[in-house]
């Protein structure tokens, strides 16, 4: 039984595939940006409606990650460690054009492009992490999702998952491009969808999320 709560309604991950997939217009790719702040499980989210439905493929934002080294991205620009310009021309605007999409993942052990992928064509196609739905990668999209935990919570799942270590690189290099990107409110503002992460794996396990809008 899903059920309405003060900060939302639970209902079945299946309604959303649902509503992507029988949505008048449908194109026959759908790509679908999945965003919101890093550690609010948009992974998992991914994850658990790729786990109901046989046609969607994920592509993760994090294989297009740029190390400090190789950055040459305008020094004003917001989200310089994530190369959008490569998700435009190797996946979305072939997707766009009918033809499958193709790249090189990061890889994170020689910090440097590894392994080639192929996206196919059909189905859907989930564009998984921070600045999937930005201002310059929106337009590409059908549809726009934006996981949204409360202010720490991220950081703290993000340090958890990553190790104590990590928590220089997450302070120093990754949160203030971050929340420029959340301040601007353009993403969350736009989204057609906007969930609460805040307890989202113990959903996402039932089978079910908590739509805010």
């Amino acid at each position: 039984m899903f059920s309405h709560r003060a900060n939302g309604q639970t209902m079945p991950l299946t309604s959303l595939i649902k509503e992507w997939t029988q949505s008048p217009g449908a194109p026959a790719t759908i790509i679908v940006g999945v965003d919101g702040p890093a550690g609010a499980g948009k992974s998992s989210f991914c994850a658990a409606l790729k786990a109901m439905h046989s046609t969607i493929t994920i592509v993760h934002m994090d294989d297009f990650f740029v190390p400090l080294a190789l950055r040459n991205a305008p020094s004003g620009e917001f989200g310089r460690q994530v190369d959008w310009r490569r998700v435009l021309e190797q996946v979305l605007v072939p997707l766009i054009e009918g033809t499958p999409g193709r790249y090189q993942r990061f890889d994170w052990e020689s910090a440097g492009l590894g392994a080639w992928y192929d996206v196919p064509t059909g189905g859907i196609v989930l564009l998984d992490g921070v600045y999937s739905t930005r201002e310059e990668v929106s337009p590409l999209l059908t549809h726009r999702v934006w996981v949204s935990v409360p202010p720490g919570l991220g950081l703290k799942r993000g340090i958890d998952r990553d190790g104590k270590e990590s928590r220089d690189w997450w302070m120093s290099d990754w949160l203030e491009d971050e929340n420029r990107y959340l301040l601007t409110g353009c993403a969350e503002g736009f989204a057609d969808v906007v969930i609460d992460g805040t307890r989202g794996q113990e959903h996402y396990e039932r089978g079910e999320f908590v739509r805010k809008r």
